[in-house]
């Protein structure tokens, strides 16, 4: 389910209540839920959402292996946007459109194991299996970022690692 922001429809929560049938309330459920994505800048991307709405309450059988098959390609499509953004030669374009992929990816991810998992100590496990395997890559895609925007202000990258752990040190010493 891919979710481009080029031309697109992003709404409130409100219209997205009033699109879906469902009360405000019952939209914040199902991001909770990780039924629906989760916001980005307070707004849902409405093709998305009614796509995974839809196939939530009434998909069937050949709707999944659809949504897996497009999850297979996105799948692997992120793979090489990743691929390229972790090239030394790579742009600050390519991270973020490889970050951007990464979190869409991870997202249907986490679509699939909330609607399909038959209990939630099931859920819980794949969840986290999933959230560390996503935490680890896009700290893999930040740090190039990091590392690109370093080199063009002129700053060592060694520099700003050490400035992030000296925060992290301090706010655990204050925890």
């Amino acid at each position: 389910m891919k979710s481009s922001s080029k031309n697109s429809t992003w709404v409130t929560q409100k219209t997205l209540s009033n699109e879906l049938g469902v009360t405000d309330r019952r939209i914040r459920q199902m991001v909770a839920d990780r039924i629906l994505p989760e916001p980005r800048d307070g707004r849902f991307h409405l093709p998305s959402c009614m796509a995974r709405y839809q196939l939530f309450r009434h998909g069937q059988r050949e709707d999944w292996f659809a949504f897996w098959e497009q999850l297979k390609e996105d799948a692997e499509h992120t793979q090489a946007l990743v691929d390229e953004a972790l090239n030394p030669a790579s742009t600050i374009d390519q991270v973020r459109e490889a970050c951007r992929a990464t979190e869409n990816l991870f997202s249907d991810i986490r679509f699939d194991i909330a609607a399909k998992s038959k209990t939630g100590a099931e859920r819980e496990l794949f969840s986290q299996v999933w959230e560390e395997r996503e935490n680890r890559l896009m700290g893999l895609i930040v740090s190039r970022g990091i590392e690109i925007v370093a080199a063009e202000r002129g700053i060592e990258f060694e520099s700003i690692v050490d400035g992030f752990r000296a925060e992290i040190a301090q706010a655990e010493a204050t925890a």
